[in-house]
C-alpha cells in the first residue's frame, strides 16, 4: 500500500452545463467557465488526480476528458474515492471483504475507498448471487450498547459491540434482525428494535 502514498489524490466538487455525447458512454461539454460538466438533476462531480491522470467520477463510474467531451474509462486501480455511490454491494471473497459497484471492487482505506484488481473467482463464486449483498440504508443505535452477533438471533455468538448513536450500514435483514456495517468496518447482526432509520429507503 505505500505505493500509493507517492500518488496524490484531490477530490473536488465540480460543476458545469453539460449534453449527453452522441459516443456511447461519454458526455460532451460546451466550454464554460468551470472545468467540469453536468448532467442530469446533481450538478456534483468529482475529479481524481492520479499521478499524471485527471479523471472524472459521478455515480461510481470514471470519466476522462477526450477532444469530444468526456468518455467512459476503466477504473484506475489505486485511485481513492471519498464515498462509494448508492446502491454498492460489499463481497467476501476468500475471507477478503471487499465492496462492488458495477464490476469495480474496492477495499476500505483510513481515507475513503480504493480501486483493487477484482479478486480471483471460481466458477462457484461467480455464480453464487448471495455473496455479493447491496446496501440498503443506513440505521442509528438507540440502545446504550449493542450486541452484535454473527447470526440472525440471540443463540449467536456476541463478536463485537455497537454503541449509541453510531450509524450502521444495512444489508439484509432476516426475522426483526439486520446483517450491518459498522463504522469499523466490522460485519454482523443486530436486533432492528435496538435502531432508528436515517433515510427513506427500505430495510430489507
Amino acid at each position: 500500500m505505500a505505493a500509493f502514498k507517492n500518488n496524490k489524490i484531490i477530490i473536488g466538487a465540480l460543476a458545469a452545463f453539460g449534453i449527453l455525447a452522441a459516443e456511447t458512454a461519454g458526455f460532451a461539454g460546451h466550454p464554460m467557465p468551470h472545468p467540469g460538466f453536468r448532467h442530469g438533476p446533481d450538478p456534483l462531480f468529482d475529479l481524481i488526480i492520479l499521478g499524471a491522470r485527471h479523471l472524472f467520477i459521478r455515480d461510481g463510474m470514471f470519466y476522462r476528458k477526450g477532444p469530444a467531451g468526456y468518455v467512459l474509462v476503466e477504473a484506475p486501480e489505486g485511485a481513492v474515492v471519498a464515498s462509494l455511490p448508492r446502491g454498492y454491494g460489499i463481497r467476501v471473497v476468500q475471507g477478503v471483504k471487499y465492496y462492488y459497484f458495477k464490476g469495480i471492487y474496492y477495499v476500505r482505506m483510513p481515507d475513503g475507498y480504493m480501486v483493487v484488481a477484482p479478486p480471483a473467482l471460481t466458477a462457484a463464486e461467480n455464480k453464487d448471487e448471495f455473496r455479493t449483498v447491496t446496501c440498503k440504508g443506513e440505521v442509528a443505535v438507540t440502545a446504550d450498547r449493542l450486541n452484535v452477533r454473527s447470526g440472525p438471533g440471540m443463540t449467536f455468538e456476541v463478536t463485537c459491540l455497537a454503541y449509541k448513536g453510531e450509524n450502521l450500514k444495512i444489508y439484509q435483514e432476516s426475522g426483526g434482525w439486520i446483517y450491518v456495517e459498522l463504522p469499523s468496518g466490522k460485519l454482523g447482526w443486530v436486533d432492528k428494535k435496538f435502531t432508528q432509520g436515517l433515510d427513506q429507503q427500505p430495510v430489507g
